[in-house]
């Protein structure tokens, strides 16, 4: 495959990527600033049964809060489906057996040196359902590791039991003293606590 370098003023000649499903990009150049948006690195494992507390998962992505207990598992799609387009080979589940008593975060991905969005505004698109019925989730970010505070207001979203497209722009507001380990969450969460469900993420 090849494909001719864009330019600063056209992203029409970016080749489609495959399986990208979950990014968070900003301004003409597109950069993606999400790790594993597609799932696919497992180098923890596969699968992550009775989680309670926060931990990493799929590499990339964590389950960041205490709230109730919860199975992640890294999903495949069958070959050849349409209904997530660009040929998805893998997807994320998040699978809440014993409900937690408040909304909590569902799954979050921290993201490294986050002064580089400051000031800018990003989308954030990703394909999701609930087997489980409608539930409705909201998205934002969250900072830490930063002199001012950041935590953008949460944009909400309703989850049916068929895959749905979800585009949301977020402005990231500017930041200072930003230190090494500082992190920007980009976070799906609960609007009211849910009871336990099943959430797909593509």
């Amino acid at each position: 495959m090849s494909f001719t370098k864009p330019t600063l003023a056209s992203i029409a000649n970016y080749p489609q990527q495959i399986g990208r499903l979950i990014d968070i990009v900003e301004g003409p150049l597109r950069r993606n600033f999400v790790r594993n948006g597609d799932f696919q690195i497992a180098q923890r494992g596969t699968s992550f049964a009775g989680i309670t507390t926060a931990q990493y998962t799929l590499d990339g992505w964590q389950f960041g809060g205490s709230a109730g207990t919860n199975t992640i598992t890294q999903q495949a799609f069958t070959v050849g489906q349409t209904t997530v387009p660009n040929n998805p080979r893998f997807h994320l589940r998040v699978d809440r057996t014993v409900a937690a008593g408040a909304a909590n975060v569902v799954i979050q991905h921290p993201i490294e040196m986050p002064d580089r969005m400051a000031g800018k505004t990003v989308t954030v698109s990703f394909w999701a359902k609930c087997s489980s019925g409608t539930k409705a989730l909201a998205v934002d970010l969250l900072s830490s590791g930063v002199t001012s505070s950041i935590d953008t207001t949460e944009q909400g979203f309703t989850l049916t039991t068929t895959w749905t497209l979800f585009s949301f722009q977020i402005a990231v507001p500017t930041m200072t003293a930003v230190t090494s380990s500082a992190y920007l969450a980009l976070r799906i969460l609960e609007v009211a606590s849910l009871g336990t469900f099943t959430v797909d993420l593509a």
